[in-house]
């Protein structure tokens, strides 16, 4: 898995299990091997990570370059 794909849905997972720091470490990870996929999850994450959206560390996570 070298685009790090599981992890994105591990994040879903993970939010599913009310796991937030373990989604956005998953996230993290996802983020770090697909740079260009932060302003897909920073506008329209749509509905699988609306429940991180007012998360100060998801929202730290799109913020950083």
């Amino acid at each position: 898995d070298a685009t790090r794909d599981l992890l994105y849905m591990e994040g879903f997972v993970r939010l599913l299990m009310n796991d937030r720091l373990g989604a956005v470490k998953a996230l993290k990870v996802y983020l770090a091997a697909n740079p260009d996929r932060r302003g897909t999850l920073s506008g329209s994450s749509g509905w699988w990570f609306r429940g991180l959206q007012d998360d100060s560390a998801f929202q730290a996570l799109l913020q950083t370059r």
